[in-house]
């Protein structure tokens, strides 16, 4: 129609427009008869639905499908309805009409956003969806479709007639246009002829003819004022077309630099860049694509994208695909995922893949940058294996630090590396430098039973070891413990135990064992777990130091504890030693006259009657043993005086003696109750003498022999051992043999809180009958004869009391040297103390020996006496004074004798003698000391030793 004259044009619109007047008058009737159609037609299937429905809702309610389909045959008689159908509540067909129509060409489902009911119309039919409602509940469907024949027959007949109108309209129209059209048509064609001349020529200055004032007319203006503005713009276009062409000459060539340079950049890229189609198949495939998997681009191009996966993934990767392209969705699209890939030579590894889609005008394309992660993944295994085993160091190192003894921190690492590292093997061997000699001090749980199944023994000489590296602070690795001709290590190999590890354990730089762990493969640690082992090593080897370092602390503490006890014992001691002395002062003042005179009496007086003389020997006997009983108040805290008696002693004689002493108090008295006590001893005829005072030794045996008597009140066994021992008994320096006197008893035993008390003086646990002094005089003479006492007692097992003796020779100059009884003198003696009796005493016994006696009551009088002697010319020759006097005390006397006559001897005559000679207190300006009471023998003794003609 476009290359149509305007003439043939303007005929063309009259006879359209007349034609398409009668055909919407056509169309308009035709459209009428069909809605009003239509409508009637769903009026009636309207109706007839809901007459249906009625039975079919029961049918459903019932699932009576032999009554639906009853129902659903009443259609038989309207010739219009093709199809019925009746859905239950769970949308599935339940009956439908008629029987010769198969089931698959109905709907799969009815409408189910139908609220009421709906009318579809598809080519000729015309489809109704009603729902079944029970009680406002949707129950079902039913469908009904109808034909539309009745309504095609009317339409044809509506046609035929508004067709041959449209024919004669049509000729009348022809004739008429044809005159009517040259109007408008001659105008336009001149000017198309002006167009065509400026088209053909490109000369804008020529210009169309005006015949009217009409909008033609206005073409026409309109024309040339147009030509006019376009031979204005045609020059400027030329020069914009010019620069234009240089622009686009510019950008062409930007963009193939861009591109040049964008294929570089994909080229260069060490990740693998490959691009594919919507079919799947490789597009583009760069060097580090090559690089990754291994084939030349050349190779894949066009290939399945699928080639560079795991069988296992293809099947999912095509799916994903093809959901991508049916839905546009992508679970991976935009993500970055790690998955395997398949290298050309078929082995798999891991990958980095991050997806993208991108759109053209030529379809979907698919692009992915891989990177092989094997490396990361690796370093990330290895890092989650260093972090187990920091993990398991962590583990190891609190575990040991809850533990003191060696034996569990080892047996707590081992259990550790054989659970967590793990290990199929582990021992700790600790090395005895003297012999060189390796010795298993503990194994793992599992690794225990495997050495006494092969039989391995606890200890190996290092020569017969692999450790001798470790003694350097080296670490010995063995891939394969089948190349050792070492016995251990072969044996192990049979077993199936091929890897070994050993690490040294030092301490203050100095290897004290090995940690040795095994694993049945051949080179099985890697050198991260070898590093770990030596770090571990390292860490045990702390923890076994500090506990050895522990334990000998508490080696430390515990002598501490015990030197601590023992010297608290000695201060308790001591100070019943003092407080005894005070006692012993008075007591021997009392006891001077008694003892003394009592001798003196039976030395001078001959004619007494043996009764009297009996009498009198039982009165000096009674106060010897009193004065006896207050010295030896002292033997609880003194040390040995040097100047003491001693002697070679047998310790098995003293045995003897003294069960033989006590046989009354340990046999007779607990027999005549009763109670059967035996005693044995145990000798050794090879225990050496000592030096010592037999008669303390024996009376601390006696005091030991009634204590087990007084601990066994319903009988028992006591038994008495000697011994001799090495210097490993005692911590003493510079003594190599002690001898032990051992006295055991299966009496009641004491608590560990009496056993530490039992060396306290007053200290019993017999109540009224003991006084708590025997034990303590037995810690006093054991510690004057420089020895120790062990006491190990458990309730209801019996004591056991050692006395250990240090073994030392007599020097010749200890030997006792008997004095002769002659009394010296005569001197002239000067006696002053403020007790009557004593100075009484002193100058009887003196003056039977031919001596002149001066008496002095008390210090300041002895001193004013002795300066007025001598400045009468009357010297004394010696001064025998007090010490504990009022006002003026011995000391005061002695220092103003010596000041007076320096030569003159001073002997203190005291109650506190015992103690002074005991504790070597002899005061400044005395030349000898004496102790009450005074016997003229050793008043004899003394004068003999001080005074010098």
């Amino acid at each position: 129609m476009r290359a149509f004259s305007i003439k043939r044009k303007l005929m063309l619109i009259i006879m359209t427009v007349s034609t398409a007047a009668l055909l919407l008058m056509a169309l308009g009737s035709m459209a009428y008869e069909w809605t009003a159609f239509r409508q009637q037609l769903q009026s009636v299937l309207d109706e007839e639905g809901e007459i249906i429905g009625e039975g079919a809702t029961g049918a459903l309610l019932f699932d009576d499908k032999s009554r639906a389909e009853e129902i659903l045959s009443a259609f038989r008689h309207n010739t219009h309805i093709r199809s019925a159908a009746i859905y239950s509540g769970t949308n599935a067909l339940f009956a439908s009409y008629p029987k010769t129509v198969a089931q698959s060409a109905f709907p799969v489902r009815p409408q189910t956003d139908v609220e009421y009911h709906r009318f579809d119309l598809k080519g000729d039919r015309l489809m109704m969806w009603q729902p079944l409602k029970q009680e406002g509940n949707v129950v079902g469907t039913i469908y009904i479709e109808s034909d539309l024949q009745e309504i095609r027959t009317r339409l044809m007949h509506t046609a035929e007639m508004f067709s041959l109108l449209i024919l004669v309209t049509l000729a009348f129209t022809y004739f008429l246009s044809s005159r009517l059209q040259r109007v408008i048509s001659r105008p336009i064609s001149q000017l198309m002829k002006t167009v065509k001349t400026v088209s053909a020529e490109k000369n804008y200055s020529v210009r169309a003819m005006k015949e009217s004032e009409d909008e033609l007319g206005q073409l026409v203006d309109g024309f040339n004022e147009m030509i006019g503005q376009i031979q204005q713009r045609d020059g400027a276009l030329r020069n914009i077309n010019k620069e234009l062409e240089k622009r686009v000459e510019l950008r062409t060539r930007e963009l193939l630099e861009a591109e040049l340079k964008f294929h570089s950049v994909v080229q260069s890229a060490n990740e693998g860049i490959i691009a594919a189609d919507h079919h799947g198949k490789i597009i583009s495939w760069n060097q580090g694509a090559e690089k990754i998997f291994g084939c030349a681009e050349a190779d894949v191009l066009g290939e399945p994208l699928a080639i560079i996966m795991p069988e296992r993934h293809r099947a999912m990767h095509e799916a994903g695909v093809k959901r991508f392209l049916a839905s546009g969705e992508g679970k991976v699209l935009g993500r970055t995922i790690e998955i395997e890939g398949v290298r050309s030579d078929g082995s798999e590894f891991p990958v980095e893949l991050s997806l993208a889609t991108w759109r053209t005008d030529k379809g979907i394309f698919f692009s992915g940058i891989v990177r092989d992660i094997t490396e990361r993944r690796r370093a990330a295994e290895e890092l989650q294996q260093q972090f187990t085993r920091i993990n398991l160091l962590n583990q190891i190192i609190y575990a040991v630090a809850e533990r003191q003894d060696l034996d569990s921190i080892v047996s707590i690492v081992l259990r550790q590396l054989e659970d967590k590292l793990p290990v199929d093997y582990g021992s700790a061997y600790f090395y005895d430098a003297q012999t060189e000699i390796f010795t298993a001090l503990v194994r793992g749980p599992k690794s225990q039973a495997i050495a006494e199944e092969l039989q391995i023994s606890k200890t190996i000489p290092l020569a017969h070891t692999l450790f001798r590296p470790c003694l350097e602070g080296e670490m010995v690795y063995i891939p394969d413990a089948n190349k050792l001709d070492l016995v251990v290590p072969k044996k192990m190999a049979e077993a199936g135990f091929h890897t070994v590890i050993a690490a040294p354990l030092t301490g203050e730089g100095k290897m004290f064992g090995v940690l040795v762990l095994q694993r049945r493969e051949m080179d099985a640690f890697s050198a991260a777990e070898r590093d770990f082992i030596h770090g571990l090593s390292a860490h045990v080897a702390l923890a076994i130091h500090q506990a050895q370092l522990y334990q000998d602390l508490q080696t430390a503490y515990n002598e501490l504890r015990q030197s601590q006890q023992t010297i608290m014992q000695q201060e308790r001691l001591k100070a019943l030693g003092q407080m005894a002395s005070g006692v012993a002062h008075d007591i021997n003042n009392a006891l001077s006259p008694i003892v003394g005179f009592a001798d003196l009496i039976g030395q001078t007086e001959q004619n007494l009657s043996p009764l009297a003389k009996k009498h009198l020997n039982y009165i000096k006997t009674a106060g010897e043993d009193v004065a006896h009983i207050v010295e030896r108040l002292r033997e609880f805290y003194r040390p040995r005086d040097d100047r003491e008696l001693l002697a070679m002693l047998n310790l098995n004689s003293v045995v003897e003696q003294a069960v033989g002493m006590t046989r009354p108090r340990w046999r007779d008295i607990p027999q005549s109750h009763g109670v059967m006590v035996e005693l044995g001893t145990d000798l050794d005829s090879n225990a050496p003498d000592f030096a010592g005072i037999e008669t303390e030794i024996r009376e601390c045996l006696t005091n030991l022999i009634l204590n087990a008597v007084d601990a066994m009140p319903s009988g028992g066994v006591i038994t008495i051992r000697t011994h001799m021992a090495d210097a490993g008994v005692s911590n003493r320096a510079n003594v190599s043999e002690y001898v032990l006197l051992e006295v055991k008893d299966t009496g009641v035993g004491m608590d560990e809180k009496t056993r530490r008390r039992c060396l306290e003086p007053f200290f019993s646990t017999k109540g009224k009958r003991g006084t708590g002094l025997g034990l303590a005089m037995v810690y006093g003479v054991v510690e004057r004869h420089e020895g120790q006492i062990e006491i190990d007692s458990e309730p209801g097992k019996g004591t056991t009391v050692r006395l250990i003796f240090p073994v030392y020779k007599l020097e010749p100059s200890t030997a006792f040297i008997h004095q002769d009884d002659v009394p010296p003198g005569p001197f002239r003696i000067l006696c002053v103390d403020d007790e009557p009796p004593v100075r009484e005493l002193v100058r009887e016994m003196l003056e039977r020996d031919g001596h002149t006696i001066v008496s002095a009551d008390g210090g300041q009088a002895g001193i004013e006496t002795f300066r007025a002697a001598q400045n009468n010319g009357q010297r004394f020759d010696a001064v025998i004074t007090d010490l504990g006097m009022p006002y003026v005390d011995g000391r005061e006397v002695a220092a103003a004798v010596k000041r007076e006559s320096p030569d003159t001897p001073v002997i203190m005559l005291t109650g506190w003698g015992a103690f002074m000679k005991g504790d070597n207190a002899t005061p400044v300006h005395v030349d000898g000391i004496l102790s009450k009471p005074p016997r003229i023998r050793e008043l004899r003794a003394m004068l003999r030793k001080v005074v010098k003609k």
